[in-house]
């Protein structure tokens, strides 16, 4: 899968996730928590993707992205809701989770991974868990031996 097709498909999970298009220029919270999160797991897919290649899939300026992902950190650590949305995003979505983990190898990520999933109620970390299961299935096939 190229690139493109990752951004393309994130793109779809997050209008679907979300039941928005993101390619509006709505400003309802919806849709602002969706293009949020489609920005910043853009960055972690590919992070040498400018912020003008990320704005351009969205129609979209450049500094639009810069200050949404500058704001990305503050949202979640103090905006209960985003932080909801996008954690519930992750949860349905693991495989962006690992992307991140597997580019970003320290400590305190592990932590707040650990604490993420520790925050879960029950189902919640049932179905998190279901989606780990998925993905370790999927990477123990042959074709993506040394991916892990």
């Amino acid at each position: 899968m190229t690139k493109i097709d990752k951004i393309n498909l994130l793109r779809e999970r997050v209008n679907a996730f979300f039941k928005v298009d993101i390619t509006t220029k709505s400003r309802e919270n919806d849709e602002v928590y969706a293009r949020a999160v489609y920005y910043h797991i853009c960055k972690i897919l590919d992070s040498t993707m400018t912020t003008t290649a990320i704005a351009k899939t969205v129609n979209r300026n450049h500094s639009t992205i810069v200050y949404a992902l500058n704001k990305f950190k503050i949202a979640y650590e103090y905006d209960k809701n985003f932080k909801q949305v996008y954690d519930d995003f992750i949860a349905e979505h693991p495989m962006y989770l690992k992307e991140y983990l597997l580019k970003n190898r320290n400590t305190k990520d592990i932590v707040n991974i650990v604490d993420f999933i520790c925050n879960l109620d029950i189902i919640e970390r049932m179905k998190f868990m279901e989606g780990v299961e998925k993905l370790k299935l999927t990477y123990n096939q042959p074709e993506y031996e040394g991916v892990l």
